[in-house]
């Protein structure tokens, strides 16, 4: 049976090889003409390795809406959260789109470009959390020389924000400290004014044996002791101003050195483009061989004509003697038809010979 199927679907075949090839060839065809008018462009992609030192960081902690848990946010995380944040904003965008020094066109409308420029820069821009104190940064764009200068140019405008982040926050600590100075110092005068107005009203006794009031004693230690106190208060709040202003100077040495790169960028490695558009190519090929392959046999299924000599074997049970070249001429249509029925009429006399039997 297996044998029969065979040779009736490569007798279908050879009898319209071209119409069972259509499928195939037209897919084919359109696979290429696809892959050479497609749109889609090589993609390439770099990273970097980044080692957060945790003494230089400020661990954070999240408290969920429901107050009843805490989850614990480590450096690494903490830097992917702000990168995205910073990355679905327009004016970084903005900022990244100049730095990096995008070719721009004859007629450039940056709100439009800076729009799609902006989504293939989010859609190509990943993070890895490693450990908690390591993150891989990864790019992917379509330009093999801004691949890298967009991801280092990522990592340096993040650097930019945490120094202006803490040097708006030491601005104004510094603005507090001041102004908690200048309190300080206007206390401690009104203090000394009292105390020296108050001496002055009440001057010692110039007669060396005796000895001031009780309550004067009492009154100028309270005013002594307050002025003292103002002092201190002062002094403190001066040496907080200084080092403050003193550690502004060192801020960005210090988020700088809190960031360090393990692995710098290495060379845009292409990872899409002219092969998936092949592969694309490939497969329509393929489905188009399929789609002729099933074709082809639904066809020798369906056609109940005789095809072969061992088909009509099968269906006349008669042995073959003898092949005849097929003729559409009338004479041959009659002549097929004077014969059928004897082939009827013998097939029934054999049946019945059997039954005998």
């Amino acid at each position: 049976m297996l044998q029969l199927a065979l040779i009736r679907i490569l007798e279908t075949y050879f009898r319209n090889p071209i119409l069972y090839l259509i499928p195939a060839i037209s897919l084919t065809i359109f696979g290429l003409i696809a892959t050479a008018v497609s749109s889609t462009k090589d993609q390439y992609v770099t990273g970097m390795t980044i080692h957060i030192r945790p003494n230089e960081l400020i661990q954070k902690i999240s408290i969920s809406t429901d107050r009843s848990q805490s989850e614990f946010v480590t450096s690494s995380q903490l830097m992917a959260s702000e990168m995205w944040g910073l990355l679905d904003t327009k004016p970084f965008m903005d900022e990244l789109i100049e730095r990096a020094e995008f070719d721009k066109p004859e007629h450039w409308t940056p709100y439009d470009n800076n729009e799609s420029i902006g989504d293939s820069i989010l859609n190509g821009f990943q993070t890895i959390v490693l450990t908690d104190n390591q993150i891989v940064l990864i790019m992917t764009y379509e330009n093999y020389d801004l691949t890298a200068v967009l991801l280092a140019e990522i990592f340096d405008m993040y650097l930019d924000h945490k120094i202006n982040i803490a040097l708006e926050d030491t601005a104004n600590a510094n603005r507090t400290l001041v102004a908690l100075v200048d309190n300080y110092e206007e206390q401690r005068n009104l203090i000394e004014a009292e105390l020296r107005a108050y001496i002055e009203t009440h001057p010692a006794p110039e007669d060396i044996s005796l000895v001031r009031r009780d309550i004067e004693i009492h009154q100028i230690e309270r005013l002594e002791t307050a002025l003292y106190r103002a002092d201190e208060s002062y002094a403190d709040a001066k040496n907080r101003s200084d080092a403050t202003s003193l550690a502004t100077t060192t801020i960005e040495s210090s988020v700088v050195q809190s960031y360090i790169i393990i692995d710098s960028p290495i060379d845009p490695v292409p990872i899409t483009g002219t092969v998936d558009r092949l592969r694309g190519a490939i497969l329509l090929s393929g489905a188009g061989i399929g789609l002729s392959i099933v074709l082809l046999i639904l066809v020798s299924f369906l056609n109940q004509r005789i095809m072969v000599p061992l088909d009509a074997a099968n269906t006349t049970n008669l042995p073959i003697l003898i092949m005849v070249a097929y003729d559409s001429s009338q004479e041959e249509q009659n002549l097929l038809q004077r014969l059928l029925p004897v082939f009827a009429k013998r097939k029934r006399i054999r049946s019945r010979q059997s039954i005998l039997k």
